[in-house]
């Protein structure tokens, strides 16, 4: 089962705490990593680290920042220290997308 799917701008995973990420592709702008074409067992160079916020008042992070900081290699996702959620420090392996999930953002697994 695929792990990884492409779209025009990257390569898209699903992260247990977050959704998912997107790697751009060379060319893209963002980009700066390498991919090993394995689309089942991926490994992307370096570690994706990605931060959203401050979030607006009101909000359930309010004035938070939110990371996620990981390395993928092999199709496991090893959680930095620094992230702020629950994954902090674990190593998870990646779960492959679903039919569903992948045509709930107009993408395929077949392409």
């Amino acid at each position: 089962m695929k792990t990884v799917i492409e779209t025009a701008e990257g390569y898209m995973i699903r992260c247990p705490a977050c959704g998912w990420h997107e790697f751009p592709k060379q060319g893209k702008p963002g980009a700066s990593w390498t991919f090993n074409g394995n689309f089942e067992r991926p490994t992307f160079k370096p570690s994706m680290n990605e931060a959203v916020g401050p979030f607006p008042d009101g909000s359930k992070w309010a004035g938070q920042i939110r990371r996620c900081h990981f390395v993928l290699t092999d199709g496991v996702l090893h959680f930095c220290g620094d992230c702020t959620h629950d994954l902090k420090g674990k190593v998870v392996p990646l779960e492959p997308w679903t039919e569903a999930e992948a045509a709930a953002r107009g993408l395929s697994l077949y392409e």
